[in-house]
């Protein structure tokens, strides 16, 4: 699912700046924070296949919006063809969006999906990404797998009470696709007739450590 979504911000991206003017090739790629495992390993699978379309140079914004917002500033003033953003927190997209419209920049975003509204204030303006809902249905595919019949658990029920005693380790608080699944996860399979002890709900952050130390 990763790579298709790579697959279409590229083609998107590739899309956009074909009719335009050959001087500035390069196209910015503005991450969150690259301490985060899984999108620094986006952002080097997008460099990776980027590299026979056009070039693209990464900015990492640490984790601060200020900073993301200044970056996107200065790379906006060189009139690059698109700029492609992982937002810091979804809700600033709307002032990165007024300044790719001020320079008539078509902006891409990606990981964390802007408000509708905001996305449809300006037609070139975009977001690529996993519906979150199919993210569930994939989550609670494996568990069912996993466990069998919810009326006759298979041997992974330990202590034998037929529930599924559970942990959710939880992305980021806020993040909307970390909310959904959550959520969801919990009445997918509760609707399929499992019965869950949920021991408790822990943000981690997207970080293995804070994970495995909890």
């Amino acid at each position: 699912m990763k790579l298709m979504n790579i697959g279409i911000i590229l083609l998107l991206v590739f899309t956009l700046i074909g009719c335009q003017p050959e001087e500035y090739n390069k196209i910015p790629l503005i991450i969150y924070n690259m301490e985060d495992p899984y999108i620094k390993n986006f952002r080097d699978q997008i460099l990776e296949d980027a590299e026979d379309l056009f070039e693209v140079i990464s900015f990492d914004s640490k984790n601060s919006q200020i900073i993301q917002n200044e970056i996107i500033v200065e790379q906006l003033k060189k009139r690059p063809k698109a700029i492609i953003v992982n937002p810091v927190d979804r809700l600033g997209a709307y002032t990165i969006i007024e300044k790719a419209k001020e320079y008539d920049v078509p902006v891409v975003f990606f990981n964390r999906e802007p408000l509708e509204e905001d996305l449809n204030s300006w037609s070139l303006s975009f977001y690529v990404g996993a519906l979150d809902e199919q993210s569930v249905v994939i989550q609670a595919n494996i568990i069912k797998n996993l466990f069998g019949n919810p009326e006759n658990l298979s041997s992974l029920d330990l202590n034998g009470d037929n529930n599924i005693q559970t942990l959710i380790l939880k992305g980021e608080q806020g993040h909307q696709a970390a909310e959904i699944r959550t959520v969801h996860v919990i009445s997918e399979l509760e609707d399929a007739g499992y019965h869950l002890d949920l021991l408790a709900i822990e943000v981690c952050n997207w970080n293995t450590d804070e994970a495995y130390n909890f």
